[in-house]
């Protein structure tokens, strides 16, 4: 999550309206969204299998959320790349605007995870 936030800004520097560099960032986005589903799978596996039902719940939620918000960002963004093909205008603010908004979304994703991560530590 943290790489992600953190190669999210290199995007700020170059022109979006350009189809590789959208491209790029349509694959960064889908890499992220894989990377993240993977990790929620797993640790719901783990909390299961550890018999922490509450955190499963959390979890599952998560996941679910996840489906979600990927379905609807990679549509946003798949129907910006399908404007640059027929030559729509507009098509650089909006891809401008999915990006200020999916690293928003990261950005409060990994603020939610610090605040999480003093809970999930267990003094023996």
């Amino acid at each position: 999550m943290f790489y992600m936030l953190r190669a999210s800004p290199a995007f700020l520097l170059v022109r979006l309206d350009i189809p590789p560099v959208a491209r790029l960032f349509r694959a960064v986005l889908y890499g992220y969204f894989l990377v993240l589903l993977s990790v929620e799978v797993i640790a719901t596996i783990l909390n299961v299998l550890d018999g922490h039902l509450r955190r499963v719940a959390v979890m599952g939620a998560l996941a679910a959320f996840l489906i979600v918000w990927r379905k609807w960002m990679t549509g946003r963004v798949d129907s910006v790349l399908a404007q640059f093909l027929i030559g729509l205008s507009g098509r650089a603010a909006r891809m401008r605007r999915l990006h200020r908004l999916g690293m928003a979304t990261k950005a409060a994703q990994i603020a939610a995870l610090i605040a999480v991560v003093p809970s999930l530590a267990h003094v023996a």
